[in-house]
């Protein structure tokens, strides 16, 4: 989309007035345009993404699966509660996948290609 803006600001540059988001496609200044911006935000923020939800699904299911694991490996009267090991799975799960999806965002981020940088006069990470 914002190549597409870009391209548009091209044919008419006076209509930049009314396009709202920035026309570069770098990647940091289009965050930084709709208030995403690095460690500028509460921890807790990135909890309320779509992703998140997924692996907080994800984990839950993990979690079951432990306990279900630990149920029919230590039999129903183990020495550890079967909460305990469905607790020990979603926690594993959760951070385990929450370690993997910031990298692999920020990996994307810096191998995306960059056709128009920002100006950066304009730029809001300025």
């Amino acid at each position: 989309m914002n190549r597409i803006r870009h391209y548009f600001l091209e044919l008419a540059p006076e209509m930049e007035r009314y396009f709202v988001l920035p026309a570069t496609d770098d990647p940091w200044v289009t965050l930084a345009a709709i208030g995403v911006q690095t460690g500028g935000n509460p921890w807790w923020q990135a909890l309320l993404t779509a992703g998140s939800m997924i692996v907080v699904v994800n984990s839950v299911l993990a979690g079951v699966v432990a306990g279900l694991v630990w149920r029919s490996a230590a039999g129903p009267s183990g020495p550890l509660p079967l909460a305990l090991a469905a607790g020990v799975g979603f926690l594993l799960s959760l951070v385990s996948q929450g370690i993997y999806g910031q990298r692999a965002f920020r990996r994307d981020l810096e191998a995306s290609t960059v056709a128009f940088p920002a100006d950066p006069e304009t730029s809001p990470l300025a």
